[in-house]
């Protein structure tokens, strides 16, 4: 993990670096910024998972999947829709803004931080510790859990939209696919 954050570090100072350069640009760098981001909060979980665990902790490792695979996923959507605008586009009349999309894109995100919110503060993750004989040795073990399946059950469906929302942003990109075998570089 700690090399992959690294790497992500490495790419992240590329993409401010080389903000402003054409092949840069073109390639949306505000979405891989956030992409960055997203992975990176899921990567963190490595290191909120060790350790015994506790209220906050377990609270605190849903939040960082939650909001990191939000983000990244979210991200990589607006950019697979964009790509996807572009290659459709086949009378090259001016590219589309994607005002309508960011601002879905930003309610999604309020929408599973307010879920994730909620779920945290209304129906908390707690730690359930049990012990087991092993031999002469007795093993304790901990782990996170909800109590409540409403609250589990809201979070798998924010999930599961988006998951449907991404496969439906790819079938699009996929039927205007075969356009991208026509195009060439532009740096």
């Amino acid at each position: 993990a700690s090399v992959a954050l690294a790497a992500h570090a490495v790419a992240a100072a590329f993409l401010l670096a080389y903000y402003n350069e054409k092949c840069v640009r073109l390639g949306q760098p505000a979405c891989g910024l956030l992409i960055l981001l997203g992975n990176t909060l899921c990567l963190a979980y490595v290191f909120v998972s060790v350790g015994r665990p506790s209220g906050t902790l377990c609270t605190s490792r849903l939040l960082l999947l939650g909001v990191g695979f939000t983000l990244a996923f979210g991200s990589m959507l607006i950019k697979a829709h964009r790509l996807s605008d572009i290659l459709d586009n086949k009378n090259l009349e001016k590219a589309r803004r994607l005002k309508q999309l960011t601002v879905l894109f930003s309610a999604v995100m309020a929408l599973d931080v307010a879920t994730l919110a909620l779920v945290a503060l209304v129906w908390p993750l707690a730690v359930r510790a049990s012990h087991r004989q092993e031999g002469y040795a007795t093993v304790e073990e901990s782990a996170c859990f909800q109590s409540n399946e409403a609250a589990m059950l809201c979070l798998c469906l924010m999930k599961l939209l988006q998951g449907i929302a991404g496969i439906a942003s790819a079938w699009k990109a996929a039927k205007v696919g075969r356009l991208s075998r026509e195009a060439r570089l532009v740096c």
